[in-house]
């Protein structure tokens, strides 16, 4: 049972995941993909920053939800393959001159930036400036950080939009920032 989309956080969502995948390579994987194939699809109608930040944590939550159901019966290389074949082609048709993957979007979304501005354009910039390592092994090892960031900070503080918050924020220093 899924349990209600107010009471999820990264803490608890990486927590049943690592009990499911004891490699941290692996979970490195699975959350570095996971994490952006998660935002892909990702389309906010709302002008209101706070609300598009919380929606695109929430939409991680949803994709790390449905991570942690499919490991259950499906080996973990198996799902990085999945998430790859959608993960890598939008990584390479990437343009830092557009805030999203080049063909996909049409004139309206791009028009509207606020429906995809956020983590994902940043990410891939992220990826596709640094040099000092490819993509996969940079989302393997943002992955490996993420868990160890929120493991080390803890439970989030009490309060919907403080955990929302403290999520957001983890994820943006991992996987736009680089620290750790």
């Amino acid at each position: 049972m899924k349990p209600k989309a107010d009471q999820r956080s990264l803490y608890d969502l990486l927590t049943k995941l690592k009990l499911l995948v004891v490699n941290e390579r692996d979970l490195g994987s699975l959350l570095g993909y996971g994490i952006v194939a998660s935002l892909l699809p990702f389309q906010s109608l709302s002008r209101d920053e706070t609300e598009r930040k919380y929606g695109q944590v929430k939409s991680c939550y949803d994709g790390l939800d449905l991570l942690i159901t499919s490991s259950r019966t499906i080996d973990s290389y198996v799902l990085v393959c999945e998430m790859k074949e959608r993960v890598d082609p939008a990584i390479e048709q990437y343009h830092p001159d557009h805030s999203v993957p080049e063909g996909g979007t049409d004139e309206k979304s791009q028009a509207d930036q606020g429906s995809q501005a956020g983590l994902l354009p940043s990410i891939f910039l992220r990826l596709t400036q640094r040099s000092s390592f490819n993509p996969e092994d940079r989302l393997v090892r943002d992955g490996i950080a993420l868990y160890h960031r929120v493991m080390d900070e803890g439970r989030p503080p009490e309060g919907r939009k403080n955990t929302l918050t403290q999520d957001y924020r983890s994820i943006e220093d991992v996987f736009i920032r680089g620290t750790r």
